[in-house]
């Protein structure tokens, strides 16, 4: 499929009045803005991209905003600023948690610094069960470790009802709590992470683990619990202002797979989100010390990286490629599985089709809960394997069009950013990669 070139551009308003700016956030923009300082994550949008088009939409009050891959929570925050109900979804339960996080109430915010006091008060009493397999002992000894999950413990406890308060509850009922809760919770993970500079790479997606005991931290009780204390300070100082604290308006955001959203069929007006990119980021690894932090073990951080799209870790059962995953597709996959470098038939071959399998079916579920005449925004970028293009905004567009989401525009913007660019083996095959960022616009079809 040619997308019409009549429909391209570089930014401004699509044919449906959209306010389509730059997604990527700048230096400027990250060091002048305080919500997105919130907590540090590699991928996504500005919450100034998803304000303005949330903000150029006509009955914007009345509609229904989701974000299937809703990470760090930028479409939920901005929805929430402009008074519009929106859904997020994100598969990993430290994305849900910060998310919810970002939504704290003004008014939440003499409360907190007491608060915390009394969960360090009551994590000193708190019973837990053993932490040897705890992933935390990737990077922490064994008291330290204890300590952590002491705290994840305590405000479980006291902010949580009776209902939720067991071992599992920090990682699979990250929908349940509250964004006060949530809140405690990333000032316990930016705690965590700030004893970890030693274990950073270049890659900012990746963390190493301690070699052995003699690696591992120790943390003593009164610095750590300086440090949390400091960290929810420091919290406190970048909760953006709402802008409509006096009308109500629902935001849910939900532990869940874009593959399957549990949502009702045409429940939704308008999709803005952007999926992973096909670059092979494993965001379990990313998210290694906060998946921890809410108890993970190492055992279940081994079954949940094979659980994320795009993720480098291939599942047991790869899927097979099909005719409606799209003409590019198809020719892109036979180029990876034919390529003659080293593992290209096998393991990156089967990444692949993991990929695009998992990106079929999210395009199919949101197909499935837009509604007739809504609209899907999806920010996509391009990528290469080895010398091989791979188009993703031109596979989603005909992705789509298996379905009822039909092509309306394209706006697109160079980027410097990438992942291939962090690689200094990448230029063996193609030594001046540019890849583009684009916003595709999609709308479903009917009456």
């Amino acid at each position: 499929m040619k997308l019409a070139e009549e429909s391209r551009t570089f930014g401004g308003i699509s044919p449906f009045g959209l306010q389509i700016g730059n997604p990527k956030r700048s230096v400027l923009a990250l060091k002048q803005s305080r919500g997105e300082n919130f907590y540090p994550y590699y991928a996504g949008f500005s919450e100034s991209f998803a304000y303005n088009l949330l903000h150029s939409l006509k009955r914007r009050k009345e509609l229904v905003v989701l974000d299937p891959w809703n990470g760090s929570g930028t479409v939920t925050s901005a929805a929430t600023n402009l008074g519009v109900a929106s859904v997020g979804i994100d598969i990993n339960p430290v994305m849900v948690i910060i998310a919810k996080a970002r939504l704290l109430s003004r008014y939440d915010i003499d409360s907190m610094l007491p608060l915390a006091a009394h969960i360090l008060e009551e994590s000193r009493i708190i019973k837990i069960p053993d932490c040897s397999g705890s992933l935390l002992r990737n990077w922490y000894d064994l008291a330290t470790s204890k300590r952590v999950r002491k705290v994840g413990s305590a405000i479980n406890k006291i902010l949580t009802t009776e209902e939720y308060q067991n071992a599992d509850f920090e990682i699979h009922n990250a929908s349940c709590i509250s964004s006060i809760a949530a809140f405690f919770y990333v000032a316990l993970f930016r705690t965590v992470r700030s004893y970890l500079d030693g274990f950073k790479t270049t890659n900012p997606t990746w963390i190493k683990s301690a070699k052995d005991e003699t690696n591992h931290i120790s943390i003593r009780r009164d610095n750590f619990e300086n440090c949390f204390l400091k960290q929810v300070s420091s919290l406190l100082s970048v909760i953006p202002s709402r802008w409509q604290d006096s009308e109500l308006f629902e935001s849910r955001i939900l532990l869940g797979n874009s593959s399957l959203i549990d949502l009702p069929d045409q429940s939704i007006d308008i999709v803005l989100t952007s999926p992973p990119y096909c670059t092979r980021i494993d965001y379990a690894v990313a998210t290694s010390p906060e998946l921890a932090t809410l108890g993970m073990t190492q055992s279940q951080y081994a079954a949940f990286r094979v659980e994320f799209m795009g993720t480098a870790t291939n599942a047991t059962a790869t899927p097979t490629p099909i005719p409606e995953w799209g003409k590019s597709c198809i020719d892109f996959i036979k180029l990876v599985e034919s390529h003659a470098s080293k593992a290209s038939s096998g393991y990156y071959y089967k990444n692949h089709c993991q990929y695009f399998g998992g990106l079929f079916k999210s395009i199919s579920e949101i197909n499935r809960v837009i509604k007739k005449k809504g609209t899907c925004c999806m920010v996509v970028q391009d990528s290469f394997y080895k010398n091989i293009h791979n188009d993703l905004p031109k596979i989603v567009v005909e992705m789509g069009s298996e379905f009822d989401l039909h092509f309306r525009q394209e706006m697109e913007f160079p980027s410097n950013r990438s992942m291939v660019s962090r690689n200094s083996r990448a230029t063996k095959y193609v030594s001046n990669r540019t890849v583009t960022e684009k916003v595709i616009v999609l709308q479903r079809e009917g009456v």
